[in-house]
């Protein structure tokens, strides 16, 4: 198990490499240049992809850090609060998958946002984070996950 944390289980582990990602951008550590974000990236696959409602092209790790960084830059004040996790592990098959719901919180509102993040152990038994799919939704609304 990797040094991210010590969790319980690969349920804990999952669902704590997820929040160690809004960790992460709430702290403006947008290039993963801290030892926690040095990590964090660790936890990432070579081939990962990334899509979400803000832009119509599948995105990179770097293109995604860098579309978040572009948002905390535009809404000064801006924070991402998770609410909720549901994470289905398969031990056998080295494969997870955690929906999430979280919170956007601007300055004079908030907003709620659902995500899918899909994981694979790698050959060190690492969960490896393959994809990442978010879409925000309407304050107020809830009970996705």
């Amino acid at each position: 198990m990797s040094a991210i944390g010590n969790p319980q289980s690969s349920t804990e582990q999952l669902e704590h490499l997820c929040r160690v990602c809004t960790t992460l951008l709430n702290a403006g550590d947008f290039t993963c240049s801290t030892p926690l974000g040095k990590l964090y990236k660790s936890h990432i696959s070579p081939t990962f992809t990334a899509q979400f409602d803000a832009h119509d092209k599948l995105l990179t790790f770097s293109e995604l850090f860098k579309a978040f960084e572009n948002w905390y830059e535009l809404y000064p004040g801006f924070r991402c609060e998770y609410k909720r996790f549901e994470t289905i592990v398969d031990e056998a098959a080295g494969s997870a998958v955690v929906h999430f719901e979280l919170d956007l919180m601007y300055e004079s509102m908030g907003q709620a946002a659902i995500g899918e993040v899909r994981f694979k152990r790698d050959l060190r038994g690492e969960w490896m984070m393959e994809s990442y799919i978010g879409m925000r939704g309407m304050h107020g609304m809830g009970g996705y996950v």
